[in-house]
């Protein structure tokens, strides 16, 4: 116990000689430990630099293969797009005419009364008679 305490003491006296002394040995002994320290700070800046360099070259590959995939799936989009009008025009010339041919009963009475309603405005209306050089 008394040889702590007397070590205290030695330091403590030490650190009070002179302000000028203790002054620059607070500021070797900050020198010291931030020399030691920037050694680690400057492998840590080196390693989070290579840390951030490999997770922007995986972004940057990322970027590209989904810009390359997303070209190819719209191409295959389009692709299929035109087929897909292609046979949807092919099926729609093959299967119109069987569903009109189908809905031909259930249309057949206003067909009739469109084609007796066009007789009749055309019966009513006056034939014109020619006239001039064109009769023969």
């Amino acid at each position: 116990m008394r040889g702590a305490l007397r070590e205290r003491t030695m330091v403590f006296d030490r650190t009070l000689k002179s302000a000028s002394g203790a002054c620059m040995t607070t500021v070797r002994k900050v020198h010291r430990q931030w020399s030691r320290r920037r050694g680690v700070m400057i492998a840590m800046s080196v390693l989070l630099m290579l840390f951030v360099g490999v997770w922007l070259t995986a972004a940057f590959v990322g970027l590209v293969f989904k810009l390359a995939f997303g070209l190819i799936g719209g191409l295959f989009s389009l692709v299929g797009a035109v087929l897909g009008l292609l046979f949807g025009g092919v099926a729609l010339l093959v299967v119109a005419p069987i569903v009109a041919l189908a809905l031909l009963p259930f249309c057949l009475p206003l067909i009739l009364l469109v084609a007796v309603v066009w007789a009749i405005a055309r019966g009513s209306r006056r034939h014109a008679t020619p006239t001039g050089a064109a009769v023969h």
